[in-house]
């Protein structure tokens, strides 16, 4: 990028009265994911578990929707053991979470969340620890 492709957002916030600290932050808010939020985490932590069931599938070449693998991972054990980790408000109802969580990964907003230095490689997975490529994710997603 050329500091010329930011002339106009320097223009944008000087006729608008917004000081650099500010815009700064409300760029900052707008491209990071705040992982010490409790809602930050569990939404990270089903997106991981349904990354890696793509992955899978994507390995053994099945041919999955979204939709049927978002309820697939929801019906896990391991999935309800941390929905019981992230205390909710409500009882598990498998049916509900799968919906949202397909809602959810598809949303255009949860992009900044969809990064590859947010996924690794699960820990039975040749790869195991090492970060999923940017491209190999966008496949997954």
């Amino acid at each position: 990028m050329k500091v010329s492709q930011f002339e106009p957002l320097i223009k944008y916030c000087i006729q608008n009265d917004i000081n650099p600290e500010t815009a700064l932050r409300i760029i900052k808010q707008a491209n990071e994911s705040n992982s010490t939020n409790f809602r930050s985490k569990w939404k990270l932590m089903k997106f991981t578990l349904y990354i890696w069931a793509s992955l899978k599938a994507w390995e053994r070449r099945e041919q999955i929707s979204r939709k049927d693998l978002v309820h697939e991972v929801v019906r896990t054990k391991e999935y309800f053991n941390l929905w019981n980790t992230f205390k909710q408000r409500s009882s598990f109802n498998a049916d509900q979470e799968a919906k949202t969580l397909t809602q959810l990964i598809a949303e255009p907003r949860q992009d900044l969340v969809f990064k590859s230095k947010n996924f690794v490689f699960p820990k039975n997975h040749p790869k195991a620890n090492k970060l999923i490529p940017q491209d190999l994710l966008d496949k997954l997603r």
